[in-house]
């Protein structure tokens, strides 16, 4: 990414010193540093979704499919009632 040594860390500070002063320097530094933080919450929260997300899907059976699962339940009910009709009726 960028690679900064001391010396030009150092000519940034000087220019931003010389062209916002000593009272605005400090006013930026904190707003750039509530920025950073809340940047850095967000990526956390994301993370943590993230996480709980695969670990949610790792978990879950493949082969568990609820749209099969209603059919099944549906046609198992169907036959419980077909049976208790037809053994009522002989």
């Amino acid at each position: 990414m960028l690679n900064f040594g001391s010396g030009e860390i150092l000519l940034i500070l000087f220019v931003s010193l010389v062209l916002f002063g000593p009272k605005e320097l400090v006013q930026i530094s904190r707003w750039l540093g509530s920025i950073f933080g809340k940047i850095n919450q967000l990526s956390l929260k994301m993370r943590r979704e993230l996480n709980l997300a695969l670990n949610f899907e790792e978990k879950t059976d493949e082969s568990f499919d609820p749209r099969n699962f209603t059919k099944d339940v549906i046609a198992s009910k169907l036959r419980s009632i077909k049976q208790s009709e037809d053994g009522g009726e002989a």
